[in-house]
């Protein structure tokens, strides 16, 4: 019997890395017989196998409760206690317990000879990769691995590779990482062990995202998901690596939840080790979406979690990201030197990208402090980085080597090392098909861009359109690239639009909903992440417009720019071929109006408070526009007169209510994302295609209204009731002279991507609309808030409006307001009068809104705008 018990626990420990929740079944059948049958040796590794499980199961606690009584069990010196403490030691040093883990590695060597020594090196070098000493960890790994080709152990070699290309990846080492991670798939993949494939996908997952290759990244992310569900639960170091992938991309409220989800999850297995380094990583999320004050106190938290875990170089980075939010917080000064030694710890710690990072910091610091010699030293440590490492490294490089050469009075060459460096971001970009990608991403631009901006701020305007024209929009002159199986994409689209419906249905109901919540969470993902498959190859690069070609299509309308240089506005106009750069002076003297005028806006749109109260509602709105309008336009007056506005806002001025400001009022304004979206759209070819009005459910007054203009055009296709639906109108809209929304219009400022129309059938979204083979040319949304966007920390903006202009709509006319006013309909049809009459979008806008102010609905005519070549 006690043969047959030792077997079956030893085939318990032999299935762990294969069939975990089978090897779990056999080594509790196993403990239970040996305590039966008083077999100490079979219970010892019974209770290896259970401990070795729970490790796998990322349950620490409760595998080193097996381990240690598997040591107890077998004896303190013996040699399957020994095997036991090595893995003892690799799960005290996820808890965070390094020196016990050393000590348990220490106590277990003298035993272990052969295989079992080639092992224990192994989890040594687990534990020192840990303790970021990763020289000494390389070593620990080459003499196991020459441990296991001796005996043949081909298990035990797919386990190193697959740990050393981790180590390899911190390391900064990718191909190294990658040559290690597919050699180990392949001996997982012969031995049949399925969870650790999962786990390689995983990491494959992490190194593609660390050379910036996004559609790898998700592709081997889900592929790595899918492999672990079949298994267990996906490990919360799976949301760990989503989240450094989503900050790569710039995606910063992305980055925050997944983030918070890791956290929560580390501190419900009470797993300190990798608490501390998504506490770090959530300092990061915060940083990049524009909180530093949270960021410096998650920062702090993880940099003291990390100094009780004795692990330097974690610290090393958490100091650093604790610094790097005190700079961006500008609640106090940061002395250069200060950037200096964090850079100088972090390349002791081997955080290599981290350290060039902070040398620009302390040059750009060192400037600003007129420290101009400590200054040159740092920027030159960088400027070695030009040509090679990451894009976003090469790039800093190249933004050095800007620096310098301005200190050098060299404004030429400091402008050409910007364009080396815009090129290679831009480069790296270029792949990405997922509008939501493309416009994060361009975060990674913003000082670099704002650097080119300044040097050519002090030279010719044409300088600083194209600086301006560079980066500005980006995202939306390419059309979004379909994703790979369409088909799929469609069916969870629609899918997702039952379960929006289910959802509504259950919570009027007064129903639980938790379960359709999770299952939308889930959905929305899988969307979202489809898309991100999408790579781009072989779209043409638009180029910046010059001045001739804008001059030309502008004719009698001024062309306004505005733009922001340390803080400074100015705004470019074109006026008859000629371009001036005209300084405005600090953005900070209207940023208070800026953000009263929406609210004062929305208390006059909504006409629920009292006389007075819409009284004062009015008097301060008209204030904040005589202030906005002495800023931002009557300076220019002298130069554009009384031509129609073409104004290319900063993220800043993107939903500003331009026809209330005294200068614009009855004047025809396109409000375009960029110059050069507004010249692709102008020169488009004409669409002849029909006209089609849709009126979604829930929103009184909307089916009559899309009746009243369908009586207005003899070619209308007019969609309401269980006619509106998603399939249907997506159809009707393909090629479309002209497109008219009256429904409800939400903006998903979580993802930008999920806004939407409400139709009769669910939510048309973005996702939705960028299956359109062809864009209408102009569209009208008659409902709330669709004229916003969502403001991503690069400062570009998604929403529906840029949807349709990146789809190739030539104008779009939304309101950035809620439409309640029941003369709504009024204007509407006064507009389309216009449009009928052949006048162009924004012409007929502005006489519709004079008519409204006439009639006293001067909040209804300030919530609209016609965005685009109107």
């Amino acid at each position: 019997m006690g043969t047959d018990v030792a077997a079956l626990a030893a085939e318990a420990v032999r299935l762990v890395l294969s069939s975990p929740r089978q090897a779990r079944s056999l080594a509790v059948e196993a403990a239970q017989l040996a305590e039966d049958t008083h077999d100490p040796a079979a219970a010892s590794t019974a209770q290896r196998a259970l401990g070795l499980v729970a490790m796998q199961l990322a349950d620490y606690d409760d595998a080193a409760r097996h381990l240690r009584r598997a040591i107890r069990l077998a004896g303190p010196d013996s040699e399957p206690a020994a095997e036991a403490r090595m893995t003892l030691a690799y799960v005290l040093s996820r808890q965070g317990k390094t020196a016990q883990a050393l000590q348990q590695i220490d106590r277990a060597a003298p035993v272990l000879h052969g295989v079992p020594a080639a092992w224990l090196a192994m989890h040594r070098a687990l534990v020192l990769k840990g303790l970021g000493r990763w020289d000494e960890a390389l070593e620990a790994y080459r003499g196991a691995l020459h441990g296991f080709q001796r005996a043949g152990d081909r298990l035990g070699q797919a386990r190193l590779h697959a740990n050393r290309g981790v180590l390899h990846l911190y390391r900064g080492a990718f191909s190294a990482a990658e040559s290690d991670l597919v050699r180990a798939e392949e001996l997982f993949v012969e031995l049949g062990q399925d969870l650790n494939t999962a786990i390689v996908w995983h990491n494959l997952g992490c190194v593609s995202a660390s050379r910036g290759d996004a559609p790898t990244t998700l592709a081997r992310f889900e592929r790595a998901e899918r492999e672990y569900e079949k298994h267990r639960r996906p490990p919360a170091t799976l949301a760990m690596d989503r989240c450094e992938f989503a900050l790569s991309m710039g995606l910063a409220a992305e980055a925050t939840a997944t983030a918070e989800q890791a956290i929560a999850e580390f501190e419900r297995l009470r797993r300190p080790a990798d608490l501390a380094e998504a506490t770090l990583l959530l300092a990061q999320a915060r940083l990049l979406g524009g909180d530093p004050i949270r960021a410096r106190a998650a920062a702090t938290e993880a940099a003291r979690a990390f100094g009780r875990q004795r692990r330097p170089r974690w610290a090393a980075l958490a100091r650093y990201a604790e610094l790097h939010a005190c700079l961006a917080g500008a609640a106090e000064h940061v002395p250069a030197q200060d950037a200096v030694r964090a850079a100088r710890a972090l390349e002791r710690a081997g955080w290599t990208y981290r350290a060039v990072e902070a040398r620009l910091m302390a040059g750009r610091l060192a400037l600003a402090d007129g420290r101009t010699a400590l200054a040159r030293r740092q920027l030159l440590l960088v400027t070695a980085w030009r040509g090679r490492g990451p894009a976003r490294q090469r790039a800093q490089g190249w933004e050095a080597e800007a620096l310098l050469r301005s200190i050098a009075g060299d404004r030429r060459g400091a402008y050409g090392a910007v364009s080396r460096g815009l090129a290679i971001l831009q480069e790296h970009h270029a792949s990405l098909g997922a509008t939501d990608l493309r416009a994060s991403a361009t975060g990674s631009l913003t000082d670099l861009a704002q650097l080119g901006l300044k040097i050519a701020a002090e030279g010719r305007p044409h300088k600083v359109l194209a600086a301006a024209e560079r980066v500005r929009a980006a995202h939306l002159l390419r059309r979004p690239v379909r994703p790979p199986g369409d088909d799929v994409l469609v069916r969870d689209l629609a899918e997702l639009r039952r379960l929006g419906s289910r959802l509504e249905d259950a919570i009027a109901a007064g129903l639980a909903a938790d379960d359709l919540r999770h299952r939308q969470v889930v959905l929305e993902r899988a969307v979202r992440d489809r898309c991100r498959f999408a790579s781009d190859q072989g779209q043409a690069k638009t180029p910046t417009p010059s001045v001739k070609e804008l001059a030309e299509h502008l004719g009698e309308r001024a062309l306004v720019e505005y733009l922001q240089v340390d803080g400074e506005m100015h705004a470019l106009t074109l006026v008859a071929g000629r371009l001036r750069l005209h300084p405005l002076g600090p953005l900070a003297k209207v940023s208070r109006e800026l953000s009263v005028l929406p609210f004062l806006l929305r208390r006059l749109a909504v006409k629920t408070n009292s006389k007075t109260s819409l009284q004062a509602a009015e008097q301060g709105a008209e204030h904040a526009a005589r202030v906005l309008d002495d800023t931002l336009l009557r300076p220019l007056l002298p130069h554009v007169g009384e031509r129609a506005l073409v104004v290319v806002p900063t993220s800043a001025l993107q939903a500003l209510s331009w026809s209330l400001l005294p200068s614009c009022r009855h004047r025809p304004i396109s409000v375009a994302p960029s110059a050069s979206l507004w010249l692709r759209a102008v020169a488009a070819e004409p669409v002849h295609g029909p006209v089609v009005l849709v009126a979604g459910p829930g929103l009184p007054g909307a089916h009559a209204e899309v009746l009243t203009l369908a009586s207005t055009y003899c070619d209308s296709r007019h969609l309401a009731g269980e006619a509106a639906t998603v399939e249907r109108v997506t159809a009707e809209l393909d090629g479309a002279r002209l497109a008219h929304f009256a429904a409800h219009g939400i903006l998903r400022s979580d993802n930008p991507q999920f806004s939407c129309l409400r139709l009769h059938d669910g939510p048309l979204t973005v996702y939705d609309l960028e299956q359109l083979p062809r864009a209408p040319r102009y569209v009208v949304l008659s409902a709330c808030d669709t004229g916003r966007g969502a403001v991503l920390p690069g400062g570009e903006v998604l929403g529906l409006v840029s949807a349709f202009l990146a789809l190739g709509s030539a104008a779009l006319i939304a309101s950035v307001l809620p439409v309640s006013d029941p003369d709504a309909p009024t204007l509407m049809v006064d507009l389309h009068i216009g449009l009928q009459r052949g006048e162009g979008p924004a012409a007929a806008l502005a006489a519709a809104q004079a008519r409204a102010c006439e009639r006293g609905d001067t909040a209804l005519a300030a919530s609209l705008i016609c965005f685009g070549a109107g």
